[in-house]
């Protein structure tokens, strides 16, 4: 009767430890993209439980789907006139397509380093 139950409690660790590779959750505030081999397969946007194949072959990418807000640092802009003036800008932004984020940017620190240049050279071109 002992043996039978460090057997039962061994297959229900194995039991929880396998579904913990093939069930993930998603939360109300995120997005995911399924990966398969590391290729995007499908936007996972509504939050719960899905299932899918273990690590190796399918992975989960998940994205704040809330609204981001970026602070470049201030920055030294010299007008149509020559006149030197200190601008601080804030950008917000939200995540719409997270395929497409994840295929072009990567992750946050790759979507504020591209909106950080376009900042900087938008704010030039209508300052100047």
């Amino acid at each position: 009767m002992h043996a039978r139950g460090i057997i039962i409690v061994v297959v229900l660790g194995v039991a929880v430890a396998a579904s913990s590779l093939v069930f993930y959750a998603i939360d109300e505030t995120e997005v995911g993209v399924l990966t398969q081999f590391g290729r995007p397969i499908a936007a996972v946007t509504t939050s719960g439980l899905h299932a899918k194949w273990p690590d190796p072959v399918q992975t989960i990418k998940r994205f704040d789907r809330r609204l981001q807000v970026y602070t470049p640092p201030e920055k030294e802009y010299l007008t149509s006139d020559k006149k030197a003036i200190r601008v601080e800008s804030y950008i917000t932004w939200r995540l719409v397509d997270p395929t497409r984020f994840l295929v072009s940017v990567g992750d946050k620190g790759g979507a504020v380093m591209r909106l950080a240049d376009i900042v900087t050279s938008e704010l030039a071109a209508a300052l100047g």
